[in-house]
């Protein structure tokens, strides 16, 4: 389909692509993160910790340090418990779409690449050209790895990254 003059300045100017332009490539759905079986050694070692740790704040009279560390124990518990969402992720031509309503273009982002942090648990990283911007993650499927990154890589350079060290605790923990 050929768009008219006009209207082919108009496409210039505006990202979005239109329906004909946006067939998926790649779709797939996937938990956000890995899901894990805490047993009572976890919980166990968790509620000691904090017992150690208000004990501590007991002894120095800091009440504010007792207060972070209830929080603190609070936030692991409900995070070390809660189902991961199942959420859509759909690469086009033109965009990385993430579930109904986050929309990347290509030309947004700066670089990719891939790591895994076991066989079963692959990501792909996106740094964006803006700075200002926070790394985003997607995990991907195991057998789609090598399709996913060829498609890429015709789209977005590639360049190794590492994760962060707070993405390893969070693999390591199970949060």
């Amino acid at each position: 389909m050929t768009l008219p003059s006009h209207d082919r300045t108009h496409r210039e100017h505006n990202d979005a692509p239109t329906q004909e332009e946006s067939d998926p490539v790649f779709l797939w759905d996937i938990k956000t993160h890995t899901e894990r079986e805490h047993g009572n050694l976890f919980y166990f070692s968790i509620l000691a910790a904090m017992a150690l740790l208000l004990m501590f704040a007991i002894w120095q009279n800091n009440f504010l340090f007792g207060v972070f560390v209830i929080v603190a124990t609070g936030t692991v518990l409900y995070l070390s418990t809660r189902r991961a969402p199942v959420i859509k992720f759909i690469c086009t031509e033109h965009e990385l779409i993430i579930g109904d309503e986050a929309r990347y273009p290509y030309n947004h982002l700066a670089y990719f690449d891939v790591y895994s942090f076991s066989p079963d648990d692959i990501e792909l990283f996106f740094v964006f050209k803006k700075r200002a911007r926070t790394m985003l993650r997607i995990p991907i499927w195991r057998g789609d790895k090598d399709k996913l990154v060829a498609f890429m890589q015709t789209k977005v350079p590639q360049h190794p990254i590492e994760p962060s060290l707070l993405d390893i605790l969070s693999k390591i923990v199970g949060i």
